[in-house]
């Protein structure tokens, strides 16, 4: 084993005993616990909050939407069918065996125009889907009907209407730096919310 394999083994298994904290709560999917029940506190910890929402336009990269458009899509949007899709990026460390937990997108949603639930009739709100999209394909287990349960407990979605889906964000879709989003036309993204957490070894060199 040469040296350098030998100390990336020592890293990781490291990091494996250090506490990263609890992970963002409500995330559907992610799991609660530390990595260690117990263990040395991080020396470097990473947290990431970033939020959007207003009138701020949205900015999809072509990673993740590499067909379709990448341009005309807003936050708080009034006019009903118009698809959206964004993309959240955030600076990764540059410092080396870093480690992170699974993460949390908070997405508002309001509905533009109403409809029923059951049975989904097709052209309206209720039919509307959305959720975590990564190189060009939906994130299985985070993404689906927007008004379904367990968010909406209603059959009629009325315009106005709004709920709210916690997203759970793999640490391998963190790693890349973006977390990217899609959601069908006659629903509004009122806000969106990611967190992220984890640890590093060693700290960010200096710029």
């Amino acid at each position: 084993m040469n040296k350098s394999f030998a100390g990336f083994v020592a890293a990781m298994s490291l990091l494996s005993t250090l506490s990263f904290g609890s992970a963002p709560a409500g995330a559907q999917g992610a799991d609660e616990r530390g990595p260690a029940t117990a263990g040395m506190p991080c020396p470097n910890p990473i947290v990431v909050t970033l939020t959007r929402g207003g009138s701020t336009a949205a900015t999809p990269n072509i990673a993740d939407f590499p067909s379709g458009a990448l341009t005309g899509f807003a936050y708080n949007q009034t006019a009903a069918n118009h698809n959206f899709r964004d993309t959240i990026a955030f600076k990764k460390p540059d410092s080396k065996c870093c480690q992170f937990r699974p993460g949390k997108l908070t997405v508002v949603y309001k509905a533009l125009q109403g409809g029923t639930v059951k049975p989904r009739s097709g052209g309206d709100a209720g039919n509307d889907s959305g959720g975590l999209v990564h190189h060009g394909a939906s994130v299985s287990g985070q993404s689906g009907y927007i008004w379904a349960l367990p968010q909406f407990t209603g059959n009629t979605v009325h315009p106005g209407d709004t709920v709210t889906i916690f997203y759970a964000v793999s640490p391998s879709i963190i790693a890349s730096g973006q977390v990217s989003f899609a959601v069908q036309d006659d629903t509004a993204v009122v806000s969106a919310k990611l967190e992220i957490s984890g640890c590093c070894l060693e700290p960010t060199p200096a710029s």
